[in-house]
């Protein structure tokens, strides 16, 4: 166990056998056991702490008069100065942040730490106090002085005077600063300049030495004079530092000081579990103490000179978080930060560090005070409560939902029974990794399924649904997972929990809401499409078929050519209501298409043939590579209308003097046909909306016009027939639009 400090420590407890408990604890230190004194109420501990004598307090925050953060409130008002360690059965995690930001030293659960626990936290609590105390009271010491502390360079010239200096010789800073140091030295003690220049910048240093000084108004009075060597990292002397203090005061002056120093070195020296350093106000470090070597592994020869950044991450490094560190430090008058440092073998240690600027009379910086305390062993714990507050969270809010939690190094997974159940298994499988979970996804969804885990374990959360197939009954459902990751101390993802739970009843009831919708919509276009529209323009057409042939009166050649341009755009207009008729109809029932056995070879001569005049016209070649023949069991028509208006399509893009190849083979049970043209492509952009409904890639809507309708429903007829098409194309070298169609019918009879 850890030895601890003597002390008096005051328990506020409302629970007396608490207290026996804790005091039978801290009795078995191995050096005397501290005194302890119980108070059971937040009145009584009050009042006894404003008797003073009480050099910690462990406090309950449940107590009869008090409750919660409000408890540590009213013991730091009431004793700003003693440390306070949380010791109470609230494992509350928020509770614990906020005890800690009001003042607490430290956080404990009952039940959770053991006598070493306690002991080592009533030890850093007075260790840091003593350490906030100790610098407090130097800066005062430095800041309140009354010694005229003076900077000059080797020739004697003057670089700074504080104010002591210009209270004890009367000159001010503005009549001092560039004059010769001699302007205060009596004639006769010249050669005693000159002497001690002499030695500073041999690099020794001038102690204790009692003379002679003269004031601005001629007084003369004997001084205390220290005299030090300013030297550069490199160690080259530039300048010396002077402390010239009145010796009337010296004796009573002299003893605060070296109580003061030797208050400080103790601490320093003396407390192991801390890294207590200073830093110049670059950041490079100017002290190390047995504390900072035990916790970094440097030997003091081995760090001083070099800068505080080697003990941050890379990470931290390539962020600039040392140097806003140092920043904030000096904006903000100290900072606190807690997270990963690096010891000389590059190995991480979580922190507790305190960085403190140090300022001289004048208000300049001369560097910082370092106080770092290694917390990984409390940390890790904290982090265990989490993961054991999460998994207990998880499981009371899933009643119905399963739980699981996922060890990344073993690729091992627990899970909870009702995640067995949503899987498929009443009972629960005798082996269950991430691989054998993903197997159950159906498989389109697999590999985005992994690719959501991996980024999530690297994002720290993560939220999805897909489908799996259940083990049992071979159902396909829906589900959602969420999911939460934990790093190690290396801040490497090690672990990832979280829940699922079967949605397919909710999928099933939003799919049939939405599809409800979309047909009453539907319904409604339909009809106007039907009747109100399609009818008008087909007797339209008929009309102008007799003025055309002269039934309705001889018309002239002009009158002819606008009669035409008008059938020729009703016809356009119909053929977009057939697009339109069909999108629906092969949406709302795939039933329609009337199946028979056709010659795909055929029905690709035809669309050639239909095509081939207009790009003669325009010197376009069409190439056709054809088998001899291909059976396959499908509508004949709408197949011929898919390969048409992929010809159609090629044609309106391909440039004049270009090529159109079509091309037609067997691969495995399914027949290909590919038609491809070099004309100036589709982007990847484009690509993934192309055959999505009244979408056209760009050079479309520019030259072409058109609705947008017509891969949409080459898509749907192909999909219909069970079959995929799809889009390769490389910006200004070629398109090809590839159909692939089963050779076998849906019951599995092979026609070829």
């Amino acid at each position: 166990m850890e030895t601890l400090c003597t002390c008096h420590i005051l328990v506020i407890d409302d629970n007396y056998d608490d207290f026996e408990l804790i005091e039978h604890q801290l009795a078995l230190s191995k050096e005397a056991a501290p005194v302890m004194e119980h108070c059971d109420s937040l009145a009584s501990g009050l009042k006894r702490l404003r008797s003073g004598g009480i050099d910690i307090v462990l406090l309950d925050l449940s107590l009869p008069d008090s409750q919660a953060v409000d408890t540590v409130k009213n013991v730091r008002i009431c004793a700003p100065t003693v440390p306070i360690v949380v010791l109470t059965g609230i494992n509350d995690n928020e509770i614990a942040l906020a005890s800690l930001q009001c003042g607490a030293e430290d956080y404990l659960v009952k039940g959770v730490f053991d006598a070493s626990a306690l002991s080592r936290s009533i030890n850093y609590a007075l260790a840091r106090n003593a350490a906030r105390e100790a610098t407090g009271r130097l800066a005062t010491i430095v800041n309140a002085s009354d010694d005229a502390i003076i900077g000059e360079d080797l020739n004697g010239v003057i670089t700074s005077w504080n104010k002591g200096a210009a209270k004890l010789f009367g000159y001010s800073e503005e009549e001092a600063t560039g004059k010769s140091i001699s302007m205060i030295i009596p004639a006769e003690l010249l050669d005693e300049l000159s002497n001690i220049l002499k030695i500073v910048a041999s690099g020794e240093a001038v102690h204790n030495m009692e003379t002679v000084r003269v004031k601005k108004n001629g007084e003369r009075i004997d001084v205390l004079l220290t005299v030090s060597p300013i030297s550069c990292e490199d160690g080259t002397v530039i300048g010396a530092a002077s402390i010239k203090r009145d010796i009337t005061e010296r004796k009573e002056t002299q003893k605060v000081l070296e109580e003061s120093e030797e208050r400080y070195r103790l601490l320093v020296a003396g407390v192991k579990d801390y890294a207590i350093f200073m830093l110049d106000p670059n950041g490079f470090v100017e002290s190390w103490n047995e504390g900072a070597k035990r916790i970094k592994g440097y030997e003091a020869a081995e760090i001083i000179g070099k800068h505080m950044s080697v003990f941050y991450t890379t990470e931290d490094q390539q962020l600039g978080i040392p140097a806003s560190h140092l920043k904030a430090a000096v904006d903000t008058g100290s900072l606190e930060d807690r997270g990963w440092r690096l010891r000389k073998d590059n190995s991480r240690f979580f922190s507790d560090v305190v960085i403190t600027p140090l300022f001289d009379h004048g208000g300049v910086l001369r560097g910082f005070a370092n106080v770092t305390r290694d917390v990984t062993e409390r940390e890790l714990a904290q982090l265990e409560i989490a993961d054991a507050k999460l998994r207990m969270s998880l499981a009371l809010e899933a009643a119905s939902i399963g739980v699981w939690d996922y060890d990344r190094s073993s690729n091992s997974v627990w899970k909870s029974l009702q995640h067995d159940e949503i899987f498929g298994y009443p009972i629960p499988p005798p082996e269950w990794n991430l691989d054998i979970a993903i197997s159950h996804v159906v498989p389109e969804e697999r590999a985005s399924v992994k690719e959501a885990l991996v980024k999530g374990m690297k994002a720290g959360t993560f939220r999805m649904q897909c489908r799996i197939i259940k083990a049992d009954s071979k159902d396909i459902r829906w589900i959602s997972v969420r999911g939460e990751s934990f790093r190690n101390e290396q801040g490497v993802p090690v672990r990832m929990m979280g829940t699922v739970a079967d949605i397919t009843d909710i999928k099933e009831k939003q799919d049939r809401l939405r599809r409800l919708a979309i047909m009453n919509e539907r319904e409604d276009f339909m009809a106007t499409l039907t009747h109100d529209m399609k009818n008008p323009l087909i007797g339209a057409n008929r009309l102008i078929d007799l003025f055309i042939a002269g039934h309705l009166g001889k018309i002239s050649s002009q009158q002819c050519e606008i009669f035409q341009c008008l059938k020729e755009s009703n016809s356009a207009l119909l053929k977009l209501m057939a697009d339109l008729i069909d999108v629906y109809r092969l949406e709302k029932d795939v039933s329609i298409l009337l199946k028979v056995e056709c010659d795909l070879v055929h029905t690709i001569n035809v669309c050639v043939s239909r095509v081939a005049p207009f790009a003669k016209l325009r010197s376009i070649e069409v190439i056709a590579q054809l088998s001899a023949e291909m059976i396959v069991h499908a509508d004949a028509s709408r197949l011929e209308r898919v390969v048409q208006n992929l010809l159609d399509n090629a044609l309106k893009f391909v440039p004049d003097g270009g090529t159109i190849q079509i091309r037609m083979f067997k691969v495995d049970a399914n027949a290909i046909i590919e038609i491809e043209d070099n004309g100036q492509g589709v982007t990847l952009e484009e690509q993934s909306r192309l055959f999505k409904r009244f979408s056209q890639a760009s050079a479309g809507k520019r030259y072409t016009g058109g609705s947008g309708l017509g891969l949409y429903l080459c898509k749907q007829i192909v999909e219909a027939h069970g079959g995929k098409i799809e889009c390769q194309s490389q910006p200004n070298q070629s398109t090809i639009f590839r159909v692939l169609l089963p050779l076998e019918n849906k019951e599995g009879e092979g026609v070829s």
